[in-house]
């Protein structure tokens, strides 16, 4: 019977790590678990720091807590081939391996792991479904006429028009709009990787997006909420379409 794959939280991790015998340079000080995937997730988003937190936390928990010094090829195989029995996904399987070869790749790089004990890790081979994940014009606009709410209608011809990412939405604020030369508008949008695009759209989407606005000053957000939580309004739309789809479907309008 194999050892069943759970999370854990990240407040149980072990407060040290054993340093007899270690001899290398590191670029960092770190001596905890925490410690260095702190140091690995610095800089990224907070959508993607969750999502490698929470893998890292599946196979620390795997490992019973094991110090990352002390990790070997064997835990790392081990965790491969327990996350395949249990069935799951080949795209988790490999998302999650990812995330731990990458916490080791680092960690040795920066000097505080002796070894790159997941290098030799081969990640399954993941079949490109993304054909299957794009709408066609006709579904997008029948999603579109059929929001009832006018925010959220807004929302869906924005993500659609434009192509930004959710997090990039949420952070927008008016002085990021304005009208464009000829017609239409555009959107400056600080995005992934720390790089700046501007993105044009269609005059009928400028109209939409703009009667949103009432009174609402240059640095509010441009799609509001009570709860201030766009995102989870997004995951509700019918037929679960959620908002990547609408990234994949992205046509260029103008």
């Amino acid at each position: 019977m194999g050892v069943v794959v759970r999370q854990q939280s990240a407040e149980k991790w072990p407060q040290r790590w054993p340093t007899e015998g270690l001899n290398h340079q590191q670029l960092a000080y770190c001596e905890t678990n925490e410690q260095l995937v702190d140091l690995w997730l610095h800089g990224k988003s907070a959508c993607s720091e969750k999502a490698y937190r929470r893998d890292i936390c599946y196979f620390l928990a795997f490992v019973e807590n094991k110090p990352f010094n002390l990790v070997t090829l064997n835990d790392v195989q081990r965790f491969a081939d327990a996350l395949e029995r249990q069935g799951y996904a080949a795209a988790t399987v490999s998302r999650r391996l990812s995330a731990v070869k990458s916490i080791l790749s680092f960690g040795h790089k920066i000097g505080v792991l002796p070894v790159n004990s997941g290098l030799p890790v081969i990640l399954p081979k993941v079949e490109d479904n993304l054909v299957e994940r794009i709408l066609t014009e006709s579904q997008v606009l029948a999603m579109i006429a059929f929001e009832p709410n006018q925010r959220n209608r807004a929302m869906l011809r924005f993500l659609y028009a434009t192509g930004v990412r959710v997090e990039e939405l949420i952070g927008l604020t008016w002085r990021d709009l304005k009208p464009s030369r000829t017609s239409g508008g555009q959107v400056k949008v600080f995005g992934k990787g720390g790089a700046t695009r501007v993105i044009a759209f269609s005059q009928e989407t400028w109209e939409q997006v703009l009667e949103l606005r009432g009174n609402s000053g240059l640095d509010e957000p441009v799609f509001q909420s009570r709860k201030r939580n766009v995102g989870g309004h997004l995951r509700r739309f019918p037929q679960n379409r959620l908002p990547g789809q609408l990234r994949y479907s992205y046509p260029i309008e103008n």
